[in-house]
């Protein structure tokens, strides 16, 4: 298998969002492979978050729903704007026969 690095979302549909319920702020990232594309489970995914205030978080790839294709996680203020909140993405697709895979690296900022 053959790995390949790149720094884009050209292999994924990537859409983060900013869900209040009451006095509960989340965030979510949903990653959607593109067509012909399937993600590799098993690779170090990881997540880091920077919001204005608090320190960086990490999440990795015990943290990714691969149900529902995101990462789910609580903003630390909830008057936090998603314009406001950095992140970085490594993520990892492979073609559906699996001869070759890339790691992605997706930053908002």
């Amino acid at each position: 298998m053959m790995l390949l690095a790149a720094q884009d979302a050209s292999s994924a549909e990537i859409v983060f969002r900013i869900l209040k319920s009451g006095t509960q702020t989340n965030a979510t990232l949903k990653v959607s492979p593109k067509d012909g594309t399937v993600f590799n489970k098993d690779a170090p995914w990881e997540l880091n978050v920077k919001e204005p205030e608090g320190n960086p978080r990490i999440f990795g790839a015990k943290d990714f729903d691969f149900r529902a294709n995101s990462f789910s996680f609580p903003i630390l203020d909830p008057k936090t704007d998603s314009k406001n909140i950095e992140y970085r993405l490594v993520y990892f697709v492979c073609n559906l026969e699996k001869t070759w895979c890339k790691r992605l690296i997706y930053k908002n900022k």
